[in-house]
């Protein structure tokens, strides 16, 4: 389809729109800029924290300095002016880098007006350039951005090659990052150092961990320094980093492991890189240390049983095409779908905030589920409109007979989000809906579980904190949970005194307050009713609790989006 067209989210809305209108109105240069900026995960470096970075990594007058994704040059420019404070006379010859994007040679070239000295930055895929001997002691960058699946099909194909040569030994739903932080290593020499601006989830995310184990094997001494300031506030993300500095890199493996340092920080400064960890502000190892021990503690005295003991998380209703199946009531009415054929599903992680989901709720979003038997007209002639081609390629349909025919359950007891912002979040099925496979939906682990003091339960600080120990970091701060993470969420055992009636009161008491935005006023009468009042802990304790939460809050999210959480 022509790039004059314009941008829409779904192939048969393209279709549409193409057959309606054969003129579309020209995509705005600013969103095209946008859109491709984001298509190749370009977040460029600010000027303060590239400059930080050179300083640290570059240390010597004759270092020469690989940039794999130089983009908007910020980290080449710094290299410039780091190499010309050190004595270089030259400082261009001493750099070499590579990017894919045509525009991030105009930002090169307003660094460099002479041609002579771009002989050394080549348009290209830095994962398809194979060196032949290793030429940089320094390594700065500012990788892409990119998540498995976001990655365009040249992408994955260029992942599926790299792995086909050098194989990895991390999982091949990685982010593109992953890939550019170990290509990188073919091209370092021996005692050579590496600063690298990556996601947070560098840290929390399982595909990372190991990348992370073998480059303490590879390198003398690491730090890692997550950041709470969002450095690319101003291209529009609000992806939280953290700065990788490794230093003496042994391409054989040292005969025995580092220990990367862990260091937090509010804004990036210049000696969170280089000075003792302990003579720094809080170390979020440290905190989550002690939240955990505090935990542990409670475990040991039999006060906490695990959410799978009451409840079984399973994956939602997988489509295999959520927009083609999924769709709000207008779009389905337009297309003359009965609502017959139609389920009431929640969708999604920005689910309206509610401790109680009830049958009066207003939802906002519907899974095509056809009549047993052949669909009628309506619903063939849209089914009809699905291309053969995406058809025959779908994973999904081929699982099913016929293709169309999505499972639905509206009897699980609640839904817990697959990602949190701000809390942890599990949600009670008082309306019989369904869900999508970015919620999980909880079925009974045992007869008579009683959902509204589970619901209740997990709004209490202890359910909380475990399921901020539990969870895995992402961009933004935002939290990932596996069904797995899901079973292990600690409950006060005081959830099984709670009858029927005063739990679903209770749960009532909560679930206003919450859609009122008062998530930390619900909290706390969570607390009061299962912690304090029951006598499980004491007051005193419970305030222990909430400020070991408060406190790994505040490292996720940053002090004001942690004092009002509930995004």
């Amino acid at each position: 389809m022509s790039n004059r067209r314009a941008p829409v989210l779904c192939w048969y809305l393209k279709i549409m729109l193409i057959e309606a209108k054969e003129g579309a109105a020209e995509v705005k240069p600013q969103v095209a800029d946008a859109l491709r900026r984001r298509n190749l995960g370009i977040y460029y470096t600010p000027m303060h924290a590239a400059t930080i970075l050179a300083k640290w990594a570059i240390r010597d007058v004759k270092d020469f300095v690989l940039e794999p994704s130089f983009g908007g040059c910020a980290l080449l420019s710094s290299a410039v002016a780091r190499l010309s404070e050190l004595g270089s006379h030259a400082p261009a010859a001493q750099l070499q880098g590579y990017d894919v994007d045509s525009q991030a040679f105009s930002h090169l070239r307003e660094l460099f007006p002479d041609d002579e000295d771009l002989r050394q930055f080549t348009l290209a895929d830095f994962l398809k350039v194979h060196p032949q001997r290793r030429t940089a002691n320094v390594i700065l960058a500012n990788p892409p951005f990119v998540a498995y699946r976001q990655m365009s099909s040249d992408q994955r194909d260029t992942i599926q090659e790299w792995r086909r040569l050098y194989s990895g030994g991390f999982s091949m739903e990685a982010a593109l990052w992953l890939y550019f932080l170990a290509h990188s290593l073919q091209f370092l020499q021996e005692g050579g150092r590496i600063a690298f601006v990556l996601p947070s989830s560098y840290l929390a995310s399982n595909y990372a961990a190991p990348v992370r184990t073998r480059l303490e094997q590879l390198f003398r001494t690491i730090r890692v320094v997550e950041v709470n300031e969002r450095l690319f506030l101003s291209s529009g993300a609000q992806e939280r980093t953290c700065l990788l500095l490794a230093d003496n890199y042994c391409p054989v493996g040292w005969p025995t492991a580092t220990k990367a340092i862990h260091v937090a920080c509010e804004a990036l400064q210049e000696n969170y890189l280089w000075d003792d960890p302990a003579e720094l502000t809080t170390d979020q190892q440290a905190i989550r240390s002690a939240a955990q021990t505090l935990l542990d503690e409670l475990g040991a005295n039999s006060k906490l049983k695990p959410l799978g003991h009451f409840l079984h998380p399973l994956i939602g209703e997988v489509t295999g095409d959520v927009p083609f199946f999924v769709k709000s009531a207008t779009e389905w009415s337009e297309l003359g779908i009965m609502s017959t054929e139609l389920t009431a599903v929640i969708h999604g992680s920005g689910t309206a905030q509610r401790a109680v989901i009830r049958a009066d709720d207003a939802v906002d979003r519907f899974m095509l589920t056809p009549s047993a038997g052949e669909p009628n007209m309506k619903v063939a002639r849209y089914l009809a409109g699905y291309p053969d081609a995406l058809q025959s390629r779908n994973k999904t349909f081929a699982k099913r007979q016929p293709w169309w025919r999505v499972s639905c359950c509206t009897t699980a007891l609640g839904f817990v989000p697959s990602l949190h912002n701000g809390y942890f979040r599990l949600m009670i099925n008082d309306a019989e809906i369904a869900c999508t496979n970015s919620i999980y939906r909880l079925m009974p682990a045992k007869t008579d579980v009683n959902k509204f003091a589970v619901g209740l339960a997990a709004m209490t600080s202890i359910a909380q904190l475990s399921a901020e120990l539990l969870s895995r970091k992402l961009g933004g701060g935002a939290l990932k949970l596996e069904p797995s993470d899901v079973r292990r969420v600690s409950l006060p055992v005081s959830l099984e005194t709670l009858s029927l009636d005063r739990a679903r009161r209770y749960a009532d008491d909560v679930d206003k307050l919450i859609r009122q935005g008062l998530v930390d006023e619900a909290g706390q009468e969570a607390d009061r009713r299962l912690l304090v009042e029951p006598q499980l802990i004491s007051a005193a304790e419970c305030e222990r609790i909430r400020a070991q939460l408060n406190g790994l809050r505040q490292m996720r999210l940053g002090k004001s989006r942690a004092q009002s959480h509930t995004n």
